[in-house]
């Protein structure tokens, strides 16, 4: 009875870690489509040609999104991956190997390019296309702006890069 007890309580558990992963890819999931609807809208109040400050507040609004953005997925995958291993663990350690479902090794490098890691990714470009229309906007000088891509271009490897060793680190509690 004891022991059955104890099976029902792990599944529980199991369960509720499932739960919470799923809860927050779709806070993730929510929070990129709102993301996507502000960006368009204040993309086409641009479009007005309004006025300079109007133009470099909204663009500078945009940029500071984008920035939550990336702390926001970044956080999420944390989450996301504790919760996973938690689950993963229960089931290794305590005897229900065969409910584990091995999954194969990934071989190309699109394959290797985690789903969770796009997120962050997207915000690192957004970040990047809106501090070029910012600098633009403001100098409207396209050799500047070639400058500044290239000076920006790291951003979204150093993102992808900080995202797998977010991977691959123990899981913390969060």
């Amino acid at each position: 009875m004891l022991e059955q007890d104890e099976n029902r309580l792990l599944a529980t558990i199991y369960e509720q870690h499932w739960l919470h992963a799923r809860h927050v890819e779709n806070e993730r999931l929510w929070f990129t489509n709102v993301y996507a609807i502000v960006l368009a809208g204040a993309l086409s109040l641009l479009s007005e040609h309004v006025s300079l400050e109007f133009n470099v507040a909204v663009l500078s609004f945009l940029m500071l999104l984008s920035l939550i953005g990336i702390l926001f997925s970044l956080k999420v995958k944390l989450v996301f991956i504790w919760h996973t291993r938690e689950a993963h663990k229960i089931i290794k350690d305590h005897g229900f190997i065969e409910y584990w479902i091995e999954t194969k090794k990934p071989k190309t490098i699109i394959e290797k390019i985690s789903g969770s890691s796009m997120f962050p990714l997207f915000y690192a470009i957004c970040f990047i296309l809106l501090s070029c229309l910012l600098t633009y906007t403001l100098t409207e000088c396209p050799g500047f702006l070639i400058l500044l891509v290239l000076l920006m271009s790291p951003l979204p490897v150093s993102v992808y890069y900080l995202c797998a060793m977010l991977s691959k680190s123990p899981p913390q509690k969060p």
